[in-house]
C-alpha cells in the first residue's frame, strides 16, 4: 500500500516524515525529538532494512567485505562503497537505543498493563539458521537477535518489549536482484506453503507484535518463512 493509498484508506492518520542519516547519533536524536513532538511519546519502533552481500565462502570474503555488511546491517556505519544499494536505510543499533532511552521516560501505554513501548526488529532466516556462502550476512542478522533479545530482558522490567522478525525468502526487488533467475521458482517449491513470502506477511506480523494482543510476548526471533526453516541448509 503507497502513503497516497494509506491515506485514502485511514484519512484519519497522520503521517510525518523525517529526512536524515540515521548512521549519525545526532540525526537519530533528532528523528526521535521530532517524533515526541508530533505525537508525544514513541509507542512503536521497527527497525527495517539491510543489504546483501554476494554469496561467497568465509575464506574468500574480505575484512573490507564483512566490516561493511556488518556496519550497515547491525551497527548503522555509513558507506559508500556498496553499489546500488542505500546504505542510509540499513541501521538498527543507534535507533533501538535511542527507542530505548525515549520509552523508558513514558508513562505506560493505556490498556497495555505496565508497558511503555514496543521495539521490533527485523533480522533473517539467515540469522538463525545456515546459510551456504553467507557467513557474513548471518553474523550480522544474528547480532541483531542477540542484542534484541538481551535488551529485551534488561528492559523488560521497565515496561519495553523488544521482540525480532525473521523473515524467510520474500518476493522483493532487493531478493531477485541477489539471487539467480531460476532461484525464486525453486525455493518457493521446496517452501511447505509452496510460495515465496509477501512483503505483507512480514508487515502483518510487525503490526501484532506491535500490538496490545501481542503484550506478552518478549524476547523472541520469529521466523516468517512458510516453513523454510523446515528445509536445512537451503537459504
Amino acid at each position: 500500500m503507497t502513503r497516497g493509498q494509506l491515506c485514502s484508506t485511514y484519512p484519519e492518520i497522520v503521517i510525518k516524515v523525517h529526512q536524515g542519516d540515521i548512521s549519525i547519533e545526532e540525526d537519530v536524536q533528532r528523528m526521535i525529538e521530532d517524533c515526541v513532538k508530533a505525537f508525544g511519546r514513541v509507542d512503536y519502533a521497527l527497525n527495517v532494512a539491510g543489504v546483501v552481500p554476494s554469496r561467497t565462502p568465509h575464506t574468500e570474503v574480505d575484512v573490507s567485505t564483512y566490516d561493511r555488511v556488518v556496519g550497515v546491517n547491525e551497527y548503522g556505519v555509513s558507506f559508500t562503497d556498496l553499489p546500488g544499494i542505500d546504505t542510509n536505510k540499513a541501521k538498527t543499533w543507534l535507533c533501538q537505543r535511542a527507542q530505548i532511552k525515549q520509552m523508558m521516560r513514558q508513562d505506560p501505554l493505556p490498556g497495555y498493563s505496565n508497558i511503555r513501548g514496543s521495539i521490533t526488529s527485523v533480522s533473517s532466516l539467515a540469522g538463525l539458521n545456515a546459510s551456504s556462502g553467507m557467513s557474513t550476512y548471518s553474523a550480522s542478522k544474528a547480532s541483531i537477535i542477540g542484542f534484541a533479545k538481551t535488551d529485551a530482558q534488561d528492559y523488560g522490567p521497565h515496561g519495553i518489549r523488544i521482540n525480532v522478525v525473521c523473515p524467510g525468502m520474500i518476493d522483493t526487488e532487493l531478493f531477485r536482484q541477489t539471487s539467480p533467475k531460476e532461484a525464486p521458482q525453486k525455493l518457493a517449491a521446496i517452501t511447505p506453503v509452496r510460495r515465496l513470502g509477501r512483503p505483507e506477511d512480514i508487515g502483518l506480523l510487525l503490526a501484532f507484535l506491535s500490538s496490545s494482543k501481542a503484550s506478552f510476548i518478549q524476547g523472541t526471533a520469529i521466523p516468517c518463512d512458510g516453513g523454510l526453516s523446515l528445509q536445512r541448509g537451503v537459504i
